[in-house]
């Protein structure tokens, strides 16, 4: 999706931490790290994360040894995705789920189990449209299937962006639909008999007069993570049916301006974002740990 904003930490000696420079050793996933991640770090260094292009809006296979990311500008990006083979991660690749003519492609979020993918998009039969929807993909052996689009009540006529699905099934999104708080809000519909219910606002606890979007939701709908104006990310607690008053997400020594796309890793040891501190939009990872922020 584009950057509603319109108007990422110093780099660690040790090379192991620069993820993408060298596998760490004895690790369960790829992105692990043998040393602690106390403030961000650069992820896949002119690999992933390059000053060429943007960067955002990514999501790793279960067993962390795919990432698809967004990559272009805020204007035209496509879906690209790196495999970890070989101890290193490979040279990404524009993704066969992405169409041939660059448009707006991107958002992706993988399920849990790894059967679905998720992403936004601006096609149409005809080419592209001024709005982008939540399309879906369904794993099929070792590729995705044809990905279309969700339709009703879930894609309008306006914005619908950076989808991300509960264990249950349950679809958090933004969009900039009527009737929200502010131009952009955070909205989830709820997974029922096999279909998706109306999208309902997560309410006055999230939603403000500045544009709230780009949520991560924990797989159990237990924590929410968002952006809001673009440039900070914030956390709430679910209890019952109410969301915490959010609180910001720590990230020490990151003066960008710009902090979006939340994603906590497979393993949820780490939490992978945007940020643009290094000048272009780059991900970026650090420790991640939920009791942080519980009190």
């Amino acid at each position: 999706m584009k950057f509603s904003i319109r108007s990422f930490v110093p780099l660690l000696t040790y090379t192991c931490l620069i993820i993408g420079g060298c596998a760490a050793q004895n690790s369960t996933f790829p992105y692990s790290s043998k040393e602690p991640m106390p403030v961000p770090v650069l992820f896949a260094p002119d690999l992933i994360s390059t000053k060429q292009a943007e960067e955002w809006s990514f999501s790793f296979t279960p067993d962390g040894t795919t990432i698809y990311f967004q990559r272009g500008d805020y204007e035209k990006y496509t879906i690209y995705e790196s495999h970890y083979k070989n101890k290193k991660w490979g040279t990404p690749q524009k993704s066969k789920l992405a169409p041939e003519t660059l448009s707006q492609d991107g958002d992706t979020f993988i399920t849990r189990d790894g059967s679905k993918i998720f992403f936004a998009s601006n096609r149409s039969t005809s080419g592209t449209k001024q709005d982008n929807d939540i399309w879906m993909a369904t794993r099929s052996g070792d590729h995705w299937g044809e990905p279309s689009p969700l339709g009703e009540p879930i894609n309008s006529g306006f914005q619908e962006w950076l989808p991300s699905v509960a264990s249950n099934g349950n679809l958090y999104f933004q969009s900039d639909r009527p009737g929200g708080t502010g131009q952009i809000d955070l909205y989830v519909s709820k997974w029922k008999d096999g279909k998706y219910t109306e999208p309902e606002s997560l309410g006055t606890e999230i939603n403000t007069s500045e544009n709230d979007e780009s949520p991560y939701i924990a797989p159990d709908e237990s924590y929410l993570i968002f952006a809001r104006g673009g440039s900070t990310l914030y956390i709430s607690l679910r209890h019952g049916d109410k969301w915490s008053t959010p609180q910001p997400i720590k990230l020490p020594g990151d003066t960008g301006t710009i902090k979006y796309s939340p994603n906590v890793s497979p393993d949820s040891k780490y939490l992978f974002y945007t940020s643009n501190k290094a000048g272009t939009a780059d991900v970026y990872q650090i420790d991640f740990n939920i009791d942080d922020y519980k009190g």
